[in-house]
């Protein structure tokens, strides 16, 4: 019955994956979506890009938003 939505701080976190790895059963089963907005997008972009500590955390990140992507998550 819940929308989430997701910002900069938590796709960057250290257990974001972990979570993910939680959520996407639930997420599948109720046919619910995360709602990232674009800006946040770009801005990871942008911080790969300013910090390169946060290139690892950013492509974890994107590989899990392609794959909600594909799924329709």
């Amino acid at each position: 019955q819940y929308t989430g939505l997701v910002d900069t701080c938590s796709l960057l976190h250290y257990q974001f994956s972990a979570w993910m790895e939680h959520m996407l059963p639930i997420l599948r089963r109720t046919g619910k979506q995360l709602v990232i907005p674009g800006s946040i997008l770009r801005e990871m972009g942008h911080l790969a890009d300013k910090k390169p500590e946060l290139a690892q955390p950013v492509r974890t990140a994107t590989g899990w938003l392609n794959r909600l992507h594909r799924e329709g998550l």
